[in-house]
């Protein structure tokens, strides 16, 4: 046993994604290719739509005021539960308070003073304040205490003036409040919305005058009045002890009371202080506020918006992205055969693609239907096609097992007696005698395609009215090709083609001919092709570029084999190398336009061999 090693093997992995990856780059750029006209034609609409849109679109002006919003430091004197400091002292705390301004108790009275739902033409003031939420933005500055507030409206007076407003309240609504409990607290939390009541500054306020001075909590928290009742607290006990022994007169009893008068007039004194204090405290949060306007808001001059270069680049970005998707995914889906891996897949070995040529479809002067294949032949582009299809026919089966070609479609209209009268004309070219023979009783066209008439011929040939040599015609001005008509029309071919006189037929004139070429209908729903499938020695198959799904393809090839013929190989008949899913097309398109210089045409389908019927 042989150790690769895992070094190797590796390369190997990433060999076949790198290859993997190339395939998919390469056939996603062949889509684009391939349906490009389509992509351009939606990024095309969809770019003019989106112009006649943004020119239609009202401008819109942004007017911007400043607030300088500073973080709220609590004062000794003020209850520390009431005054924490927040931890949210980052970018968290300018949030917060951007989203106290962006909310409904701060900007519905806007909107009332403003008359905002008749300027935003709603009925209720509930919906201009959710309006004037969303022409609202807010930020806060880098580095700095200031926020910008700016605010988007038609008419840039208003938005000035709304954005004033919006700043200014919102000042005003931060001041009140510094100074007061919100009423919505004391609701919700009415025992603990009392304590706070209690402690807040206002509060000490009030219970200056009716509680003792003592139980304010600045009082009760101030470290050093807390040192002096516990200097009184020992004199206390001190006194309390001695008063067992001495009386008042004693001199030690009169020491402690001289301290205890000392402390009691410290304490006093201290008392006094933190009341002053407070007052002042109280005067400065009635008077300093953390949120105050440095900048109003001055009238835009100029739009803000709508971006209008922008809406149409980005629908011109979506769209070409969308439909590059969707051809993508209709590619996936598209199952019909088109190419020559499709008429691998069915399988099949592809003979050779027939591509779009031009002026193939003209009248003489004189109303004569003109030599379509003769005319075809002029044409370089086409020549190479037919020669390459008579080489894949060549070296897929040996002389010997050729002699006798069935062609045949699944559905008509698909070229097949085109590509029959094309692969004719070539093998006649290279020295072989070639005989073609117009199978299609129900719908004969071959004579036309050749500028010949159709009185005598295969179904007279098969009742026994004519004989062959008789209703066989030359093909003038190609040496070597003969052709036998269809003949007189028959209520019931598939009896005529079964019936052994067909095989008598081809065993009379075999010997005289290289190839055999028989042109038969549409085989998918009509047994005619079936019935002489087995008589020949290979079939080839036309299919019209996508036209015919691949299912059908196989159907038709289980239906072939069902009969006991052959399958030579498939044609792939008007192909259109602009959009042939291939990376032989790119080639063949150089090449082309190579011809095409020195041909001076344009292209047109193939179709226009087909001929028209009088």
């Amino acid at each position: 046993m042989v150790n690769v090693p895992e070094s190797a093997l590796g390369g190997m992995q990433f060999e076949s994604e790198r290859e993997s990856d190339e395939v998919n780059l390469e056939l996603l750029w062949r889509i684009f290719r391939t349906r490009s006209w389509f992509i351009f034609t939606v990024v095309a609409m969809v770019t003019v739509l989106a112009s006649i849109y943004a020119l239609r679109l009202p401008n819109v002006y942004t007017a911007r005021t400043k607030l300088l919003v500073q973080k709220v430091d609590p004062s000794p004197l003020q209850n520390p539960e009431l005054m924490k400091p927040t931890t949210a002292y980052g970018d968290t705390y300018y949030l917060t308070r951007i989203e106290v301004m962006k909310s409904r108790p701060i900007l519905a009275p806007i909107a009332e003073r403003l008359n905002l739902p008749e300027h935003y033409g709603v009925e209720t003031t509930e919906n201009a304040a959710q309006i004037l939420r969303g022409n609202l933005d807010a930020h806060l500055v880098r580095n700095t205490e200031v926020i910008e507030v700016a605010l988007s409206d038609r008419d840039p007076k208003m938005a000035a003036r709304i954005a004033d407003a919006v700043a200014e309240h919102f000042a005003r609504e931060t001041w009140r409040e510094q100074l007061f409990i919100s009423d919505q607290v004391l609701k919700w939390f009415p025992e603990e919305g009392k304590i706070l009541e209690m402690n807040s500054p206002i509060g000490q306020l009030r219970r200056l005058e009716n509680d003792p001075i003592a139980s304010l909590p600045s009082v009760m928290q101030d470290p050093v009045i807390g040192g002096i009742e516990q200097k009184q607290m020992g004199v206390d006990e001190e006194m309390t002890v001695l008063s067992a022994r001495y009386t008042p007169e004693h001199p030690k009893m009169k020491e402690l009371l001289t301290q205890a008068a000392y402390l009691q007039s410290e304490k006093k004194a201290r008392i006094e202080k933190i009341i002053s204090a407070l007052k002042a405290g109280l005067t400065g949060d009635f008077t300093i506020t953390n949120v105050k306007v440095i900048e109003p808001a001055a009238i835009p001059s100029r739009p803000s918006g709508p971006k209008r270069s922008i809406i149409v680049l980005a629908s011109a970005a979506v769209s070409f992205a969308g439909s590059l998707l969707l051809v993508v995914f209709l590619h996936h889906l598209d199952q019909n055969i088109s190419s020559e891996e499709d008429v691998r897949k069915i399988p099949a070995t592809f003979l050779g693609y027939l591509p779009l040529i031009s002026g193939l479809n003209g009248r003489s002067k004189n109303g004569a239907k003109s030599n379509l294949l003769h005319r075809a032949l002029s044409d370089s582009r086409l020549i190479d096609s037919i020669t390459n299809m008579r080489a894949a026919l060549l070296f897929s089966m040996p002389a010997e097992r050729s002699k006798r070609i069935m062609c045949t479609s699944a559905i008509p209209e698909e070229g097949k007696t085109t590509v029959l009268g094309l692969l004719g004309i070539s093998l006649a070219q290279i020295g072989e005698r070639i005989l073609l023979i117009d199978a299609d009783m129900r719908n004969p066209s071959l004579h036309q395609v050749f500028g010949l008439k159709n009185e005598c011929g295969l179904s007279n040939c098969l009742i026994g009215s004519s004989r062959a040599r008789d209703v066989i015609q030359v093909v003038e001005g190609v040496p070597g090709l003969h052709l036998m008509t269809a003949g007189a029309r028959t209520p019931n071919p598939p009896v005529l083609l079964g019936s052994a006189s067909i095989d008598r037929l081809i065993r009379e004139i075999e010997l005289d001919y290289h190839r055999i070429i028989f042109d038969v209908p549409p085989s998918l729903h009509i047994a005619d092709g079936l019935i002489l499938a087995g008589k020949v020695d290979g079939t080839v198959l036309v299919f019209r570029a996508g036209k015919v799904h691949q299912k059908i393809g196989r159907r038709m090839k289980e239906k072939i084999d069902a009969a006991g013929g052959v399958i030579i190989g498939g044609v792939i008949n008007r192909a259109d190398f602009k959009r042939l899913d291939s990376t032989y097309s790119r080639y063949y398109r150089q090449y082309t336009k190579y011809y095409h210089r020195r041909d001076g045409s344009k292209t047109e389908e193939l179709s226009r061999l087909e001929p028209v019927h009088q």
